[in-house]
Parts: C-alpha cells; sequence; structure tokens
C-alpha cells in the first residue's frame, strides 16, 4: 500500500518552529549588542565633541574662568552652540541635550567633564 503524503507531521512542524526559535534568539542577541555598542561609540564621541568646545569656549573666555586645582564651572550647552562650537543637534543617552549644561572641575592640570541638568549644576568656586 501506497501512502500519500501531503503535509507536515505535528512533530516535523514543532521542530522547524523550535529551530526558528532558536535562530531567531541567537541573532536577536547579536543585534541588541550591536545596538549597544553603536549607543556607547555614539556616547564617546558626542562626550569627545563636548570636552573640545568647553575647552575652546574656556580659552575663548579666559578672563571669566579662574584655572585653580578645586574650581568647577557650570557652562551650558546652549552657549557652546550659540559660540558655534557645538552643533545644535547633538545627542547623548539618545536625546538632546541642548537644556543640559557641563560640570567642569579642574584638578592637578585636568579638566574633568559630566553632563548635567543645569537646576543641579553646582558651582564650587575657591575663595
Amino acid at each position: 500500500m501506497i501512502l500519500n503524503k501531503k503535509g507536515f507531521t505535528l512533530i516535523e512542524l514543532v521542530c522547524t518552529i523550535l529551530l526558528l526559535a532558536i535562530i531567531i534568539s541567537l541573532t536577536s542577541v547579536s543585534v541588541i549588542n550591536v545596538i549597544k555598542n553603536s549607543k556607547e561609540r555614539e556616547n564617546k564621541a558626542s562626550m569627545e565633541l563636548i570636552k573640545t568646545a568647553v575647552n575652546d569656549y574656556i580659552k575663548k573666555y579666559e578672563n571669566n574662568f579662574h584655572i585653580e586645582n578645586g574650581v568647577t564651572y557650570c557652562i551650558d550647552i546652549q552657549d557652546l552652540i550659540d559660540e558655534n562650537l557645538l552643533i545644535s543637534n547633538i545627542s547623548y543617552d539618545g536625546e538632546k541635550i541642548n537644556e543640559k549644561t557641563v560640570k567642569t572641575e579642574y584638578n592637578n592640570n585636568n579638566y574633568s567633564y559630566k553632563l548635567d541638568d543645569k537646576e543641579t549644576c553646582m558651582l564650587s568656586e575657591k575663595e
């Protein structure tokens, strides 16, 4: 007797679905890692642009800044944009940062930089 097989058995169908699920889960992990790494690289590049802009701003207005250890300045991103030191559509962590400020601290001949909200950036000038 010849059997006429016209479709998949339940086992074949379940195995195919399981195999596809495994392939999708493996590829989605790598895609998520690629996206995460690209965001980290974008943030690093944005911060480098911000650091350069802040340094240029400080050099341009050096009479307004007292370069001493422990001195902190809050420089608005919008000021850097207005001075054409930054482009207006720069983003960090996927959001535009025009309303942020850069908390810049000078210690031991080095600057440290941190993005902060305008309301929470605290100045600490030495007397």
